[in-house]
């Protein structure tokens, strides 16, 4: 997928963090009121300007049940650019999976750190204790 603009990963980074303390909410995508994991990437990417990402990472906002994780990782996989997990850089997304279903996406912000939304504990950022499934660059992020 071509972008209408390049962002420097460390301005989207740093939009993420202005995220931190939000707290989470299944379906969300609005700072300091409430995101989960894919609506706080997808507004954060929006709000740096790469504007064809909210709507392909989040199409499922105000759904009172999450997306199916077999469709929503396809959806990423056709937006996204696969990496290997030794090619991971700051500003990529990482999915993690469990009993083969996609369940969880975050940003590495530095190597070994993620933010992200958890529920219970909103946005936060912290050393990364699992190791990802699989790494995929965002087109237009550098």
């Amino acid at each position: 997928m071509t972008t209408e603009i390049t962002v420097p990963a460390a301005v989207f980074i740093a939009e993420l963090r202005s995220w931190k303390g939000t707290p989470w909410i299944e379906s969300g995508a609005v700072k300091g009121v409430g995101c989960n994991c894919l609506g706080l990437i997808a507004s954060a990417l929006g709000n740096v300007g790469l504007t064809r990402y909210p709507e392909a990472l989040a199409p499922f906002k105000g759904m009172a049940l999450p997306p199916d994780p077999t469709k929503l990782l396809r959806g990423l996989k056709t937006h996204l650019t696969r990496k290997a997990l030794r090619d991971a850089a700051p500003g990529d997304l990482l999915l993690f999976r469990s009993a083969g279903l996609l369940i969880h996406v975050s940003v590495l912000t530095e190597p070994g750190v993620v933010i992200q939304a958890l529920r219970g504990k909103g946005v936060v950022e912290h050393k990364l204790v699992e190791r990802a499934h699989s790494v995929f660059g965002i087109p237009g992020i550098v």
